[in-house]
């Protein structure tokens, strides 16, 4: 016989026969642990103990209460962070007013939470741009994008679309204009009786074609128009400037008239 000898907590000396039969008892834990063949503890109390690392222990009351706190903390964060989220996104966030370069902004690479300050991102921006090296854009063709705002949230447009309320803002005024002094050529019209246009074929002065149409003639004044609308046409573009009716003194003069409108 193999004679280890072990020795119990009185110091006695045991052989190994002596606690051969104790080592599956020993044992027996670890394999209802592994296999779960330990009877259920039922209903939880809060009073059962856990072992902890180290030779500690907390009771099932203790664990549940650490896990309220982790979760009710968690949940905090959510909101608060879903919270920011919303004020950024409606715009009732409070305005920063004038930015600093010590303004700090959030960031990220892609992989967790960074920072930077706003100093950081003028000087990123602007480097390339004020030392010549950004890549040349080329040829705008319209399409290329860039951003704006309405004062809340970042939107974006295109060149195309900027060219052409530039264009329909210019041409509104160039259009005021030469209605008001009618600077349109007539290129043909019908006549009524009394030798009122009531309907031409228009010139503008930059080349765009129109329909002018008499939409009052004057009864008390025969051959006078008092309300008229013209047509502008321009490629893709089509416009409407009507003058509404105007009132006349007893010599036919116009004492009030209405401001055109572009449509």
């Amino acid at each position: 016989m193999l004679d280890i000898k072990l020795r119990s907590a009185s110091s006695t000396p045991l052989s190994f026969n002596d606690v051969d039969g104790n080592f599956t008892t020993l044992a027996d834990p670890l394999n209802k642990l592994a296999d779960g063949t330990f009877d259920d503890a039922g209903t939880i109390t809060g009073s059962e103990v856990v072992p902890l690392a180290g030779g500690k222990q907390t009771t099932t009351g203790g664990i549940t209460a650490a896990a309220q706190v982790a979760a009710d903390a968690a949940l905090a964060a959510a909101n608060a962070a879903s919270d920011l989220f919303d004020i950024l996104a409606n715009g009732t966030a409070t305005d920063a007013g004038t930015l600093h370069d010590a303004d700090i902004s959030p960031m990220t690479r892609g992989a967790g939470l960074l920072q930077t300050t706003w100093g950081n991102v003028k000087a990123f921006i602007r480097g390339a741009i004020d030392n010549g090296t950004a890549t040349d854009a080329g040829t705008l063709t319209g399409a290329e994008t860039f951003p704006v705002s309405r004062g809340a949230g970042l939107l974006q447009t295109t060149l195309t679309k900027v060219a052409t309320w530039l264009t329909g803002l210019w041409l509104n005024q160039r259009l005021l204009q030469w209605a008001y002094s009618t600077s349109f050529l007539l290129v043909s019209a019908t006549r009524d009786a009394n030798g009122a246009i009531v309907t031409a074929s228009i010139l503008w002065p930059d080349g765009a074609t129109g329909t002018f149409t008499t939409d009052t003639a004057s009864t008390a004044f025969p051959g006078a128009i008092d309300a008229w609308h013209a047509s502008y046409f321009n490629a893709s573009i089509t416009k409407t400037v009507s003058q509404p009716a105007v009132t006349r003194d007893a010599t036919g003069g116009v004492t009030a008239q209405p401001a055109i409108t572009i449509a």
